[in-house]
């Protein structure tokens, strides 16, 4: 048989001008009424609505990766085939079984599985009152899995959209990024 495996649905993730809004605005509603923060407190005004040309000329500094749209496949194919012979007669009957499987995983590289399996079922009379039976079962499987799964949680793998080669938030005034830290209670004074 073969069949194909979809994701059932995908959320929408945001642009690299959206995170930048959605990232000053958390921060300009969270501060209350501190004078110092702003509509742009985090982003640049100028940087956030200059970031589309800035990313024509220069990618790789203003980058907008659609990270799903590399990672994942809209679909994964699966196979699996299955062949079994019964032979005998009345005093030996003897049935085989051999089967393939081949899954391949929504990810674009790195994750497949492969299974071939084999089974003999030997029947026999000695006697009519002793019977024996001999049971093979041997299957292999391979599987190849990524090193790290993009899927965990969100606060852990967050990617920076606005980052330059040498890890320095673009745009960002005079604030070191840490996405653990982000959402960190405030209020003492270590590392502010």
């Amino acid at each position: 048989s073969y069949s194909m495996d979809f994701a059932t649905d995908m959320p929408d993730y945001a642009d690299a001008v959206t995170y930048m809004k959605v990232v000053n605005e958390r921060e300009w509603n969270g501060s209350g009424a501190v004078p110092e923060v702003n509509e742009y407190s985090i982003y640049d005004k100028d940087l956030i609505d200059n970031y589309w040309t800035l990313n024509q000329q220069n990618p790789d500094l203003y980058p907008n990766t659609d990270w799903v749209g590399l990672i994942l496949k809209n679909y994964a194919p699966r196979q699996s085939h299955q062949i079994g012979i019964t032979a005998g007669s009345e005093r030996h009957q003897t049935k085989v079984g051999v089967g393939y499987d081949n899954v391949d995983g929504l990810f674009e590289e790195n994750l497949s599985w492969d299974r071939v399996s084999l089974r003999v079922n030997n029947d026999i009379t000695i006697k009519n009152w002793l019977k024996a039976s001999i049971d093979v079962n041997m299957r292999k499987t391979s599987s190849v899995n990524p090193a790290y799964s993009p899927i965990v949680p969100d606060a852990l793998c967050r990617p920076c959209l606005c980052r330059n080669l040498f890890g320095r938030a673009v745009g960002r005034r005079q604030r070191r990024h840490e996405p653990l830290r982000e959402n960190a209670p405030r209020g003492d004074n270590n590392g502010q």
